[in-house]
Formats: C-alpha cells, structure tokens, sequence
C-alpha cells in the first residue's frame, strides 16, 4: 500500500513541477536525440570501420541548431496529453528548417572526415527520435491521467479552436467536445468526440462528468449568463475559458478559471457615459487616495484610461502600490502616473504634493473599513477616516482644487458601527463647507454611496468561493441578513458619472438595486459551481452555519436617512435629500473629537457621535 502510495506522490510530483522545469526536462531530451542521431548517422556510415569520434564535434554543435528553430515556432510553450493540428504543423516547420539549414552546413563546410551524406541523415533520424520522444510523453500523460482519479470534464464551443484549449487544461480528462453547429458525430480530435448539444445528456447518463469549460467568442455578461441557463440543469461545475491568446500567455490559471464571476451573481448590467467622462478627465490633475485599494486601484485604471495630464496615486501599503502601477504600466506607459507611498495622516507631506503637482480633482478613496475590527480600533478610525479626509478637504479649498469627491459607504446612514459614523461625520463636514461661501467659494465637495461591491477586499464573495472548493462549510452570521451588491467597475464608472452633472456639491447614492439575502447569494454560488446544500447530517454536500452578527454588523444596510430623493440625468444614481448641520458646529464637534482622542477617552469619542451623527448606536 505504501508502495503505491509513493508511487502515486512521484507522479503528482512530476506533474505538478514547475513550467521551467518541465522545459528544462523535455529540452535535456531533446539535446540527447540530437547528439544520438548525430553519432547514429556517423555509425551509420562508417560502421565503426573507422575511427571517426575526432570528427563528431562540429556536427555535434551544429545538431543545437534545433534549440533555434523549436523556440521561434514556439514548441516548448505547451506541454499536452494531446497535440492538436497547430501543434503538428509548428513540429513540421521547425524539423524541416532545421533539415535544411543542417545539410547546408554540413555541405558547405566539406569537413574532412565528415560525410556529406551525414547532412541529411542525422536530420532524418532526429526527427524520427523527436517524434518518438513526443508520443512517449503523450502516452504516458494519457496513462497517468487514466488511472490516478483525474476528474472528467467537457469542453462547449467551436470545435476547430477547442484542441488549443485541450493542450491548456491538465488537471481534468476531457472526454467530448460539444459543438452546436454540427449535426453529426463523426469527427473527432485525438479520439476526443465532437458531439451535438442533444447527445450531452446520453454523454452525462453514460460517464461521470464533473465540469463543463465553456469557449466564450465574446466574454461578457450577457453571454455569460445565457450560457449559464443553457446548462442549469445539468447541475454541473461550469467555468468560461478566456481567449487562447491569454491562456497561452499564462495570464490565467485553472484555479482562477475555476472562480465564479461576480457579475453571474447579479441580474442587472449597468452603463456610463465614458464619452463625457472622458472630456471632464482629459489632460487634468488628479489625485487618487487609496489607489492600490479595492475601489481606488479601479479608480486608477478607469481613470488612467481617460488620459489625465497628471495621475498622483496616494496610498500607504507598499504592495499594493506596486500592484497596480505594474497593472497600468504592463499595458501602457506614458509617465503621467506618479505613486507616493504614504500615510494621509502626514499632513506636511501631504501639503508638498498639493503645492507641487497643484490637482484639479480629488478622488478620496482611501479609508480604514473593516468594521468589526474598527470597533476595537477607534482612536486608529477617527484619526485616519476622519481627521486625515478633513486635512484633505481643507487643502482642497485652500489650493483651489475643483472637485473633490469622498468615497462613502451605505454604512455611513444610521450606523451602528464606527467605520460608519466616521464616514458620516465626514460626509457631514464637507457638506457643511458647501454652505459656506465666505469660506468655500470654488471647491465642489461631494459624496457618493453605496453598498457592498463585489470582489473587494472586504467582500465575502472571495470567501464563499474558497469556502465552497474547501466542500464548506460556508459561514453566514444571520439567516435574514441582506445586503446591496454592485461590481467594482459598475460603482466606479457610476461615481465617474457624478462628476460630470452640473450641480455636484451633493451627497449621491448609486442605485444598488433590490437587497440581497446572503444566504441566496450563497445558494446561488453552489449552484453556479454544480455543488448542492447539505439539508441534513446524512446527506452530502455544502454545509451552511450560522455564526451569529459580529460587532457594529446590521441585518439590513440602508442608502439615504430622510428616505427622500431627488432623481439625476442617470436612472441609477440619486441625490440624498437630507439635513446638515452648520460649518460652525461641526468645527465645535471636531475640536471635541480631537480632544478626546489626545486623551484617549473612548466614550467621549463615542458622545460626540451620537450629538452628531444621526441614529448612531454604538
């Protein structure tokens, strides 16, 4: 047993080594083929009758020629089970040039002791040795993957592209190929069948099939989601492949295909005008906090996007930063970006980059929002949430900064939580600043809300995902809690939006549509992935607890306190009719509130909250 348990561990160890190494491997066997064919055409014609070992270094060195020609027709970037027609034709192309460019040399040279005929026979025989070395490798892919519990899986598009897409997916066996637009199953690639739609359900009734790869022409929602109907019921694991190029590039891997996209778990596409957006961007400064951040990283792409003369990132966590200026600068480099790893809280510093680079428009993205931990970290809140967007604010106006536009949270209406009442707090000060025009008489300050968005560092889509691939269980703090869900592109092309409306000193909110019950959103997901609930302790499947609300958390998160509206020129987004209080009095609540935090004092902090944010509960 043992035995065969290491022997098992040998072959996942070989399969699972790395790209290089599995280069470095099939290029040793390579070079072993060519010295091999080389000494074999020399035996061949000599028959060891005469010595001729002093003459086999030249046409040992030229037999690497090969390396050459198997790197420009690209024949070390996969390593398949199956080798589809391209394949084939870059194996030809390069073996023939190779041929050629041999004979030439080894007849141009006339060497003395090295046959002509040499020239054409060690080609003749590498090649063959190639191929034979290619067919082993195949062979005992397939006899690996037939017998180590490598799971079954098919592939739905157009068959003429799906053999590149096969030599890409090596954790599962592909055992069909579904193509709509034959009619008849006759053909097949590397005894794979190409089967119609109407036979995938004999497939399904006969072999195990465990996930669906779907080949996309164009990725986007609304494909996405047809496709995703047209397989419901088979209750199977689906995942969209990305465009071949991608794959190949090894831009994605198996595990991130495997992820559910977050915009399959809404039912609504949501449009901007990218036209006017880019008129209002076009050749302005900008400042973005928070740049590497969830929202602030697609702040920066989006608005880089729009070709600004000045794009300054602001942010304090060195990674990030270097994320996001290796995502903008991958694709395009124009050195108009200018990343500064700092800390808001630095107000001198942060005074220096407004004197040097004089911003046209501020994007405050940057904030601490992870609640429960900010119930215990409440003197950390308020001065990084608070005091550092009022320096912000405050430099807006003294520099003449045209708008200034606060990235806000559903959180911050009624909350029960700190992060919430921080946001408010600052919400409540700029807007106050907007009434003051002995003070304020150039800066537009405005807010944009929303609620939870999708793949952001704090959301819970990422873990459910990880969740459900672990086989659960899956942790929910309430069976009645709900929550407004948007993409990170669709809230950030919305707040874009904002900006170009003529009256934009107001607080917005982004119409998040209806609320969603977590626990559906969490059904949804398991069944996206073909997995089912488990109901009971007998029954297999995914288990869903319960764990309890955690500290500051609503069931329900709301998006205007009035619960009046005014409507804009976009139908989703909205004003926030609400009260506010004067310049006069929230200047008297923040020097109280940094009194009491140079004296740590907790419930004061908590005091002031309550006489100034509305519905705070602590």
């Amino acid at each position: 047993m043992s035995e065969k348990l290491d022997k098992n561990q040998l072959i996942f160890n070989f399969l699972n080594f790395s790209r290089r190494k599995k280069i470095l491997l099939v290029l040793l066997l390579d070079i072993f083929c060519a010295f091999f064919a080389t000494f074999i055409s020399f035996f061949l014609r000599y028959d060891l009758k005469f010595d001729f070992f002093e003459y086999l270094l030249l046409p040992l060195i030229l037999s690497l020629v090969f390396i050459i020609f198997f790197i420009i027709f690209k024949i070390y970037n996969f390593f398949s089970r199956y080798i589809g027609i391209n394949s084939v034709k870059n194996f030809f192309y390069s073996l023939l040039a190779y041929t050629l460019l041999y004979f030439v040399i080894i007849n141009y040279i006339s060497q003395p002791g090295v046959p002509r005929s040499v020239g054409l026979i060690q080609p003749i025989i590498f090649s063959l040795m190639i191929f034979i070395n290619r067919i082993s490798i195949i062979y005992f892919l397939n006899f690996i993957n037939s017998n180590y519990n490598i799971k079954n899986a098919v592939i739905f598009g157009n068959h003429k592209n799906a053999s590149e897409y096969i030599n890409k997916i090596k954790d599962y066996r592909i055992v069909a190929i579904i193509d709509e637009s034959i009619k008849l199953n006759k053909f097949s690639i590397d005894n794979i069948p190409i089967l119609n739609l109407k036979n995938l359900k004999n497939l399904f009734s006969k072999i195990v099939v465990d996930k669906i790869f779907i080949i996309l022409e164009n990725n986007n929602y609304v494909d996405r989601k047809k496709l995703r109907y047209k397989f419901n019921n088979y209750k199977k694991d689906i995942s969209f492949l990305p465009n071949i190029d991608e794959l190949v590039k090894g831009n994605y891997s198996i595990k991130e295909i495997n992820k559910i996209k977050l915009e399959d778990l809404i039912d609504r596409n949501i449009n901007w005008n990218k036209e006017n957006i880019k008129n209002y961007i076009e050749n302005k400064v900008i400042i973005i906090t928070g740049g590497g951040g969830s929202i602030g990283s697609e702040l920066t792409k989006q608005i880089y996007s729009y070709q600004p003369k000045k794009l300054i990132l602001l942010e304090n966590n060195e990674f990030n930063l270097y994320k996001i200026i290796n995502e903008i600068e991958l694709h395009d480099k124009k050195n108009n970006l200018f990343p500064c790893l700092i800390s808001l809280n630095d107000n001198e510093q942060i005074k220096n980059i407004f004197e040097q680079h004089k911003p046209e428009i501020i994007f405050h993205a940057a904030a601490y929002k992870h609640v429960p931990i900010l119930e215990t970290n409440i003197i950390s809140a308020v001065k990084n949430n608070i005091f550092s967007s009022i320096n912000l604010i405050n430099l807006s106006i003294k520099y003449k900064v045209k708008d200034f536009i606060l990235i806000s949270s559903d959180k911050a209406v009624r909350p029960t939580n700190i992060m919430g009442a921080t946001k408010r707090f600052v919400e409540l000060y700029s807007q106050s600043l907007n009434m003051e025009n002995n003070i304020n008489t150039y800066t537009s300050l405005s807010a944009v809300r929303f609620g939870n968005v999708l793949g952001s560092a704090g959301s819970v889509v990422p873990l459910f995902n990880d969740q459900i691939d672990n086989n659960g269980p899956i942790t929910i703090t309430h069976k009645d809690m709900t929550r407004y869900f948007m993409t990170i592109p669709e809230a950030v092309g919305l707040i874009l939006e904002t900006c170009i409306f003529k009256n934009k000193s107001k607080i917005f909110f982004l119409n998040m549509g209806n609320p969603i019950k977590i626990v559906d959103l969490v059904k949804k997901m398991i069944d996206l992935k073909g997995r089912k609930i488990k109901e009971n302790e007998n029954e297999d499947g995914i288990e869903i607890k319960y764990i309890g609300l955690r500290p500051g958390e609503k069931l329900h998160e709301e998006l205007i306190i009035s619960g009046k509206s005014i409507k804009t020129e976009h139908p989703d987004i909205n004003i926030a009719k609400e009260e506010f209080l004067s310049h006069s009095i929230m200047l008297n609540h923040l020097a109280e509130l940094k009194n009491s935090v140079e004296n740590k004092n907790i419930s004061a902090i908590k005091e002031i909250f309550k006489k100034t944010v509305e519905g705070f509960k602590s």
